[in-house]
């Protein structure tokens, strides 16, 4: 029979997954600078010219503590 030998089969789909959220990643990005610029530019019109965003301190694997960045308005 034939046999397919599975480290070779995961080190791909690592690597095809990899690609994938790089990819997405920079299209998310891409997304989100014109989104940013438009929260920031409707905060100015309204007098505030602080950060448009705040840090979160939260827990990540294994413990580890990791930081969050949001927009204020949320």
């Amino acid at each position: 029979m034939f046999k397919v030998n599975n480290s070779k089969s995961k080190i791909l789909y690592f690597a095809i997954k990899r690609l994938f959220d790089i990819i997405c990643a920079l299209f998310a990005c891409i997304f989100l600078i014109p989104v940013t610029l438009i929260v920031k530019l409707c905060y100015i019109l309204t007098g505030d010219f602080k950060s448009i965003f705040y840090k979160q301190k939260r827990i990540g694997k294994n413990g580890k503590f990791i930081f969050i960045y949001k927009f204020r308005s949320m």
